[in-house]
């Protein structure tokens, strides 16, 4: 990188699965010109820009990160919001019904037993 490019660090202040906290912080980072940016995260580990649509799911969560410089400034704005700024998001941090989570567990056992099914037919065609 050359030198006269500055590089800037961004800190993450806000953690949420919710949509509307989301939309929330980043009206108020607005409304104050902070600067900011957001990304999508999942319990796996993968990072990516924040997507045109958010989708909630399980343990997909989206991470809003400011300029180190601001940080402390953006944490209270979202206080003043009364957003909670110190928790994590857990796998069901986007608070869905019970259905809604009846209907996820349904469908991941089903992916597993297919996925294991296939895996199975795989040998026993290998071995013949």
């Amino acid at each position: 990188m050359p030198e006269s490019e500055e590089r800037t660090d961004f800190l993450s202040v806000f953690r949420t699965g919710k949509v509307w906290e989301l939309d929330l912080a980043r009206d108020a980072l607005n409304k104050h010109q902070i600067p900011y940016f957001t990304r999508t995260e999942s319990m796996s580990g993968i990072m990516t820009a924040l997507d045109v649509m958010p989708t909630t799911g399980p343990g997909v969560f989206w991470s809003l990160l400011v300029p180190r410089e601001t940080a402390d400034k953006a944490r209270k704005i979202l206080r003043v919001c009364r957003l909670d700024v110190e928790k994590e998001p857990e796998i069901w941090g986007f608070a869905p019904e019970s259905k809604v989570k009846k209907y996820w567990k349904m469908y991941i056992w089903g992916v597993l037993i297919l996925t294991a099914l296939l895996f199975v037919a795989e040998l026993f065609l290998r071995n013949r």
